[in-house]
């Protein structure tokens, strides 16, 4: 019995579809905090649309709204008190060694107050979506347009929502995903860069930690970009994340989002 069951899982690693029928993988939820984050609050955002058509019950809606809301409010919470953590750390060690200017110290800023949660806040947003989404998938008036526009069909290891491959694509450009880097230049600018390959250009987006979430860059046709957006107030700081997906001579998305770079960007 051993041996055959040895010999399955054998056959299972070198067949890809074995392996894909076994998987039991979320992606199209996102696979980062920031992705998860633009996953729901497009769910949230279109899921009342669908109510009716799905069987979704008014309390259901709510609990998904108020989840996606839940999450924001979190995440923005964590992301302050990141920046907070760096300032404080800063200031700590101008008050004890001060700087080349020999400056005043100035004013050490206010600790970010605590989120503001739903009365409906409990555990496991995620996997609470994921059980409705089974749900969803599994009523009759479920269509594969409505799984596109709710952003639960899966595509690999993207961020949810963003749907980035094609009708016209071929599978190794579904495949793609841009391996985006990035640092702080001389100038105290953020400079990200990536391997254009045959690509035709790439969609740079932004999330400034301004409540506003991802938004548009620019659209690179080289393999870097230094973003030159106004930075914070001098003495302060804040974390800019940053992805891209490639995109084709039409400028329509191919392949993945990639991984989210965080960069520090401190006023000078």
């Amino acid at each position: 019995m051993l041996f055959f069951i040895d010999q399955f899982y054998k056959f299972a690693y070198i067949n890809p579809l074995i392996k894909k029928l076994m998987s039991t993988d979320k992606h199209y939820q996102g696979t980062t905090d920031a992705g998860r984050q633009t996953y729901m609050t497009n769910f949230a955002a279109k899921i009342g649309g669908y109510a009716s058509t799905l069987g979704i019950s008014p309390t259901q809606v709510t609990q998904i709204q108020n989840d996606a809301q839940d999450l924001k409010n979190m995440l923005a919470f964590l992301a302050a008190n990141k920046t907070y953590h760096h300032n404080v750390t800063e200031y700590k060690d101008l008050l004890l060694h001060g700087d080349k200017a020999h400056t005043a110290i100035g004013v050490l800023g206010t600790q970010p107050a605590l989120p503001v949660f739903s009365s409906t806040l409990a555990a496991d947003i995620m996997g609470r979506n994921a059980t409705l989404v089974a749900q969803i998938k599994n009523h009759s008036g479920y269509t594969a347009a409505i799984g596109k526009d709710l952003g639960i069909v899966a595509t690999g290891t993207g961020t949810g929502t963003h749907t980035t491959t094609t009708s016209g694509a071929t599978e190794k450009e579904a495949l793609l995903k841009p391996n985006l880097k990035g640092k702080l230049n001389k100038g105290n600018l953020p400079y990200l860069y990536w391997k254009k390959g045959t690509s035709h250009a790439l969609r740079l987006m932004v999330d400034r930690s301004d409540g506003k979430g991802f938004v548009l860059v620019t659209v690179a046709t080289h393999h870097s970009y230094i973003d030159k957006w106004p930075l914070p107030l001098v003495g302060t700081s804040v974390i800019w994340h940053y992805k891209g997906v490639y995109l084709d001579t039409k400028e329509e998305p191919i392949g993945e989002y990639s991984d989210v770079v965080e960069i520090m960007v401190k006023g000078v």
